[in-house]
């Protein structure tokens, strides 16, 4: 499935299936982005997200069921509507790591129709932060605990804005009038800031229409029927374009998992290799070059905390999605010699 898009003029329905010139909300069964999402969520049973962090050594996991991680998205909506932030008002979401809570408040953000901004944690100082706060218009600055120094450094810069540190929302006792927003596939859903290596970061504003075209077109690639299961596996940066499309992905497709991880690390492929030794369907691992590097070098100096041929089993296992950054001919040679498959090259 490919799909474009037609002049800027045109406000509706503007993203079509290019070979059969088909508006892509008729690809969908539901008429708005909550509906969507609720559909999703609907089985508060099943798993749905895995973190992982790596503490001296080992690996933590904290697990949420999809009523668990429904339900804190519904309290940090609520807290978003109790400090009066309603449909199209921006949201600066400052993390220092892949963090659950991110995840968890750009759900609250769908629900009450409000736009996260990405922060580049990898690279953007406090001129940056506070500059991304400005041209955006943001009213709300999220914070994990890694990014609360930050806060006290730009806070008095920004006169007006309302800060929020995430962790808080466990505790949150919530409004029980809130209700969730008046929200169509052609609003705005997220803002994400090029990486600035050539000046100043730009900023693309997307519509939940354009992550439903991510959606359908992720679906049609890999050929995944409705009842499919499906393992993601995240360890690029949130902030990125790609852990954002597949991560809002796991979040529209019923029995999704989506696999978080903090931060790289050398663990990450005895997780991958432990998720592809049980998982029910498809495994998609997305990755950027460095990682594959790193691999190499593991493999090379014998630190590889799995069996050469473990490894190599799951990764054969493993849809290995590769992008972001140039994939050069060493780049796919080296996948080729791990898992005995092709990867899927994706920009962006």
């Amino acid at each position: 499935m490919i799909i474009s898009t037609t002049s800027a003029t045109d406000q509706h329905h503007n993203l079509y299936v290019l070979s059969t010139g088909t508006p892509i909300n008729l690809l969908c069964p539901y008429t708005t982005p909550i509906e969507e999402y609720r559909a999703a969520f609907a089985d508060r049973i099943q798993p749905f997200l895995f973190y992982y962090t790596f503490d001296e050594g080992g690996i933590k996991r904290r697990i949420f069921s999809r009523g668990e991680f429904w339900d804190l998205a519904c309290l940090g909506a609520a807290y978003l509507a109790g400090r009066e932030l309603s449909k199209g008002d921006r949201i600066i979401h400052g993390f220092s790591d892949n963090s659950p809570y991110d995840l968890i408040f750009r759900l609250s953000a769908a629900l009450t129709g409000c736009v996260p901004v990405t922060i580049n944690w990898q690279a953007d100082d406090n001129e940056r932060l506070l500059y991304k706060a400005t041209i955006t218009h943001a009213k709300l600055f999220l914070y994990d605990r890694g990014f609360s120094e930050r806060v006290k450094e730009i806070k008095t810069n920004l006169s007006g804005m309302k800060f929020f540190h995430v962790e808080a929302i466990d505790e949150y006792e919530p409004d029980a009038s809130w209700k969730p927003s008046s929200l169509s596939y052609d609003d705005e859903k997220m803002i994400i800031f090029t990486a600035g290596t050539t000046g100043l970061p730009k900023g693309v504003s997307l519509s939940h229409r354009s992550y439903l075209a991510n959606r359908l077109t992720f679906e049609e690639y890999f050929g995944l029927p409705d009842a499919a299961s499906l393992d993601l596996l995240l360890v690029n940066p949130l902030h990125h374009t790609n852990s954002s499309a597949l991560s809002d992905w796991g979040m529209r497709r019923k029995g999704a998992i989506i696999h978080l991880i903090q931060r790289y690390s050398t663990p990450y492929w005895q997780i991958l290799t432990e998720i592809a030794g049980r998982k029910q369907g498809s495994l998609i691992a997305a990755v950027v070059p460095r990682h594959i590097d790193f691999l190499q070098n593991l493999i090379e100096t014998s630190q590889i905390p799995v069996s050469q041929s473990e490894l190599t089993a799951a990764l054969s296992q493993t849809d290995i999605l590769i992008g972001s950054a140039p994939v050069g001919p060493t780049t796919v040679k080296r996948i080729l010699n791990f898992s005995r498959r092709h990867p899927h090259v994706r920009y962006g």
